[in-house]
């Protein structure tokens, strides 16, 4: 977590103490758009979660509305090493190779985290 406490730092981000949990550790920040996120390092042993969620109630995408981003993909670039292939909407992008699945979206008035849950039937839900 030291690495990425310097590469948050260093792209314009804040950070908080790390906190230490039984499932691994945990470093709070705020990336340069005021968006707050989280860095986790898992305990040795903890599985990686499945690409779309296992099942209902899992966390199965998540999309990030943000006012700019040129200035998103960039930041996570340089912090998580993310990759992005043009998404299926304006200024639309997907991260490639993340656990979920992710995307961003440029030209949001306020930059919007949507969280995508899976569950049993969508037409229910």
């Amino acid at each position: 977590l030291n690495g990425a406490r310097d590469s948050i730092v260093a792209g314009g981000g804040s950070v908080d103490e790390v906190v230490q949990v039984d499932f691994g550790a945990v470093l709070g920040a705020t990336d340069p758009q005021g968006v707050e996120f989280a860095v986790y390092q898992p305990a040795p042993g903890q599985p990686r979660p499945e690409l779309n969620g296992g099942g209902p109630g899992e966390l199965s995408y998540i999309t990030y509305q943000v006012p700019d981003s040129l200035s998103f993909k960039a930041f996570y670039s340089r912090v998580l090493f993310w990759t992005y292939e043009s998404g299926r909407v304006d200024d639309g992008w997907q991260v490639v190779s993340t656990h979920p699945m992710a995307g961003a979206a440029g030209g949001s008035a306020e930059p919007v985290t949507v969280p995508m849950w899976t569950v049993e039937d969508v037409d229910a839900a």
